[in-house]
């Protein structure tokens, strides 16, 4: 709710944990900016699950984040975080949610070292329930960020690199990571998502993943780069603050 062009869609602000102010602490924000401008009719739903005070430490804080989206009802849930070992609480608080159709879209890690042979593993991004998002750049061809994640749970990518969003209490400002592609797959299956939950998987992967980088599923952009296949679609002007040139009302959709 802290930016006005969130056009009064963000319906609920739940904060499990508190520490800096949103003025220092404008990771959430800018990752909630890009699910906006990418599904502006989605309601957003607001779980903050880091600071350094709180009833619940920070992983039974992401656990109960995930239980209540469920029972919001959210139908997609992001998360733009991770680390490097397995926890089995919110694991089991990820199956619930896909047991009951929920999107598990997750940052693939930003511990990459550019070399798509080398394995970087980061949770939840890596438990098979969720879908795991890498980084590539808006440059030509959509190169992988060196600093994004490549493992074989690599599912799909997206925009990561000096990416545009919302800053606290308005403007806008560029970020970079994994976390800022997540919320760019998220935002796009909201943006599609009908009212019959049919596969996502399937249909991202069959009508908009573009295969990039080696051919086939690889480790470092999965399935591929997920866009509208260059489809000329009418765009809110929105779009322009995320790197994409407008040009006679219309755009190429990265």
């Amino acid at each position: 709710k802290d930016h006005p062009a969130f056009d009064g869609m963000v319906k609920k602000t739940q904060w499990y944990r508190t520490g800096r102010p949103l003025s220092e602490d404008d990771h959430g924000t800018h990752v909630a900016g890009t699910i906006h401008f990418l599904a502006p009719d989605a309601e957003l739903y607001d779980y903050r699950v880091f600071g350094s005070k709180g009833k619940y430490d920070v992983t039974e804080s992401i656990r109960r984040a995930i239980i209540e989206a469920v029972e919001d009802g959210c139908n997609v849930i992001n998360m733009s975080l991770g680390g490097p070992e397995p926890s089995p609480g919110i694991e089991s608080a990820i199956k619930t949610a896909t047991s009951k159709g929920v999107i598990c879209v997750c940052a693939a890690g930003n511990e990459g070292d550019g070399n798509p042979l080398t394995n970087e593993v980061s949770y939840p991004a890596s438990f098979s329930e969720c879908l795991s998002i890498a980084a590539v750049s808006k440059k030509d061809g959509r190169p992988v960020a060196p600093f994004s994640n490549s493992n074989v749970e690599v599912d799909y990518s997206g925009i990561g690199v000096d990416v545009i969003s919302m800053k606290p209490f308005g403007g806008f400002q560029k970020m970079s990571g994994t976390s800022m592609a997540c919320p760019h797959v998220a935002g796009f299956i909201a943006a599609i998502m009908t009212s019959n939950k049919m596969d996502i998987r399937k249909r991202l992967t069959e009508e908009y993943a573009q295969d990039i980088g080696i051919p086939g599923n690889d480790t470092a952009t999965g399935l591929g780069f997920v866009t509208y296949l260059n489809k000329q679609e009418e765009l809110p002007a929105a779009f322009e603050m995320m790197g994409i040139k407008l040009m006679d009302r219309k755009a190429t959709v990265y």
